[in-house]
């Protein structure tokens, strides 16, 4: 399976990292699709450059995941430059779900973006 998702250049983790590296978290975790993993070994080297913690291993289910990003109340401000990262490499704004937790986790999903909602007339 081919990646939708175009690679980060070594340039592209370094201000990855740049930007992710104020924010503290204490647990990461990665989820992508078949194909797309590239691109999540490359933001993982971007969140170990940065500081975080970075997972072991690349999850990789048998199907299809959807694109977006999981953290704790406490880890909030890191998920929202996680997002505004995501915006600004690849154009898609991606839902950010805050859970209560006093664990200060971000777990990102690497997949299909869902698709567009036009709002009004076309």
């Amino acid at each position: 399976m081919l990646s939708i998702w175009p690679a980060l250049s070594g340039s592209d983790i370094d201000e990855w990292a740049n930007n992710l590296r104020p924010y503290k978290v204490t647990q990461v975790g990665i989820t992508c699709n078949k194909g797309d993993e590239d691109v999540a070994h490359a933001i993982s080297k971007a969140m170990k450059q940065a500081g975080w913690p970075t997972p072991s291993d690349i999850y990789v289910p048998e199907g299809p995941v959807g694109t977006g990003i999981a953290a704790s109340t406490r880890s909030a401000q890191a998920a929202s430059a996680l997002q505004a990262l995501f915006e600004k490499q690849f154009g898609l704004r991606v839902e950010v779900k805050e859970y209560p937790s006093p664990d200060g986790f971000v777990l990102l999903y690497i997949g299909i973006p869902a698709p567009r909602v036009r709002i009004g007339p076309t």
